[in-house]
């Protein structure tokens, strides 16, 4: 049970980083009558159009109190959410990244949802980088030559250059990344890295970081070959 429980919440994350679209894409006004942040999440309960909505977001997308109102857009509908934190088990929660007070807008956290750049850029459609595309870092790795040692690497420092094609964040504290450099062949041919700093999708970047393999999550969630620590250099 407990290690369904954190596969459901894994995947909640995932689907809260990665925008999933499983909720309109047009905005929605929902008044706020409860919220607590708990656990990972902001928890909200909300009428929309006379409709009790529960919604669950990071606590850093944004502040609100009892009273007032939030537009958001999109999201993804987890149905028979059981949350540990809250001790309850919910019809449907819908987990929303675009989200801003309208009550109260903060200018700093609350942009205008079209003018948020950040979100705009994890938005965008990233191209895989072609063969010979990206050269390698010197005396460092590619993806397909971290791949391909596996265990002899384990806990070595090494160094890869390649592009961001993907940011999960937020996910049990680390923000999960997904590079490839045009090396490898599917699947083999994508390196996942954890840190706490922001990065972007599309960015091309030099990442120093500590080799772990043989990493298994639990849920199927299995790496060969990670790197942890990842601290990362945006490249020109």
């Amino acid at each position: 049970m407990m290690l369904n429980n954190l596969i459901r919440t894994i995947v909640a994350l995932l689907l809260l980083a990665a925008g999933s679209v499983a909720a309109e894409q047009t905005p929605t006004i929902a008044t706020v009558t409860f919220t607590k942040a708990v656990g990972s999440y902001l928890y909200i309960r909300a009428d929309v159009a006379d409709k009790e909505v529960w919604i669950a977001t990071l606590p850093s997308r944004v502040q609100v109190n009892v009273g007032e109102q939030v537009e958001y857009i999109g999201g993804a509908v987890m149905k028979n959410f059981y949350s540990k934190a809250m001790d309850r088990t919910f019809d449907a929660v819908v987990f929303v990244d675009n989200i801003r007070n309208i009550s109260n807008p903060d200018p700093i956290q609350n942009k205008p949802i079209p003018e948020d750049d950040v979100h705009a850029k994890l938005g965008q459609p990233v191209t895989q980088p072609k063969a010979g595309e990206i050269q390698p870092v010197v005396g460092g790795e590619t993806v397909a030559s971290l791949l391909n040692q596996g265990e002899a690497m384990r806990d070595k420092l090494v160094s890869v250059r390649a592009k961001i094609m993907k940011v999960s964040p937020n996910i049990m504290g680390k923000n999960w990344v997904t590079l490839q450099d045009g090396t490898g062949s599917a699947p083999n041919d994508k390196l996942i890295v954890t840190t706490q700093e922001r990065v972007f999708p599309g960015d091309v970047v030099t990442v120093k970081g500590r080799v772990k393999t043989d990493v298994d999550l639990g849920g199927g969630y299995k790496y060969a070959v990670m790197l942890e620590q990842g601290q990362f250099t945006l490249q020109p």
